[in-house]
């Protein structure tokens, strides 16, 4: 089995909440499978760190605020680890994909450590069933504009999760969004592009896999949070293709300045 350290972060206010028993759901899964997982938390409660390291999870506390920070930092501690262990793989994935630890030995597959190498996991028709409906709608729609954009094919950029070799760690670790003009949040969609940038258009794989969304989140995310999920995904889609227009127009320009 291919060695893998998985990364992400989490933030919960209290353990009363869905997501932080499916953040412990995925760290014991990912235990139970032999993989190392690597969480950068800003949770203000300690228990959160304390019940998340209780599983299996090695907890690093959030240094800088702000999602970008923290997943720069969740990938160099997850380098860190992985250079320790001989690692040959970090996996991100957001904490609540449980089911998703399953497909890690297909999605990281050929990765080699000393190989620059990016994986992009793509959900499969029945997974995309499993999803609230207006989240379908809004991530398919940004998906495809985002292949428009870059000139790709069937990127499911909008899922989430990517797996990437030791070797380009360094891309994941130094992205800074805001150095092309873009916010400084969702490193794991921008360092790919800016790897394809500079690499070649070979540096990025997808691969197909399936995913059951979890029904519990699901099913709150449709009730009594739907109005704030409605707007959360709104606000997502529009912020991304927005992210993505701007890193294309700046890797162009500076392709074209040679830089």
């Amino acid at each position: 089995m291919k060695s893998v350290v998985i990364a992400t972060t989490t933030f919960y206010k209290s353990t009363d909440e869905l997501r932080f028993h499916l953040a412990c759901d995925i760290v014991r899964k990912a235990a139970a499978g032999g993989y190392k997982v690597v969480i950068v938390d800003a949770s203000p409660a300690k228990e959160i760190a304390d019940s998340l390291r209780a599983q299996g999870a090695l907890i690093y506390f959030q240094q800088s605020p702000g999602m970008g920070p923290g997943r720069r930092e969740a990938f160099s501690h997850a380098y860190e680890v992985g250079k320790h262990m001989g690692a040959e793989v970090i996996f991100w994935t957001e904490p609540e994909k449980v089911d998703l630890i399953c497909s890690i030995p297909k999605i990281v597959k050929g990765i080699r450590a000393t190989v620059m190498d990016i994986v992009i996991p793509r959900r499969s028709e029945a997974s995309w069933q499993t999803w609230p409906k207006f989240q379908r709608e809004s991530e398919k729609n940004a998906n495809k504009r985002y292949n428009e954009i870059f000139g790709t094919d069937n990127v499911d950029v909008m899922f989430g999760p990517v797996a990437f070799s030791m070797a380009v760690a360094g891309e994941f670790i130094s992205c800074t969004p805001q150095t092309f003009g873009v916010d400084d949040t969702y490193i794991q969609h921008y360092a790919p592009i800016i790897a394809r940038y500079r690499y070649g258009a070979n540096v990025v794989r997808v691969v197909e896999v399936d995913m059951t969304y979890p029904p519990m989140q699901r099913s709150e995310e449709e009730g009594a949070q739907n109005n704030a999920m409605l707007e959360k995904r709104r606000w997502q889609a529009k912020s991304l293709t927005e992210a993505y227009q701007k890193l294309a127009a700046k890797c162009e320009f500076l392709k074209r300045e040679g830089a």
